[in-house]
């Protein structure tokens, strides 16, 4: 179910991001959805959820670098 619901949204951004490209440059577009990627996973990340996105000592510095430099 997860999988479809990535596919569904990935399939949306594109058509998203060419209405937005006439408004917005291109590298805060990028910025944009990097944030909001990262603003969807960090409540599974701070709580628990599922073993995989929790985050641990080392973990943290790889969403955090993930976000700076996407």
């Amino acid at each position: 179910m997860a999988c479809l619901a990535v596919a569904l949204l990935f399939c949306v951004s594109a058509p998203l991001a060419k209405t937005l490209l006439g408004s917005i440059g291109p590298f805060t577009l990028a910025g944009l959805f990097q944030l909001g990627a990262a603003l969807a996973v960090a409540p599974f990340a701070a709580r628990g959820g599922r073993s995989e996105l929790r985050l641990g000592p080392g973990r943290r510095g790889r969403l955090l670098a993930s976000v700076f430099f996407g």
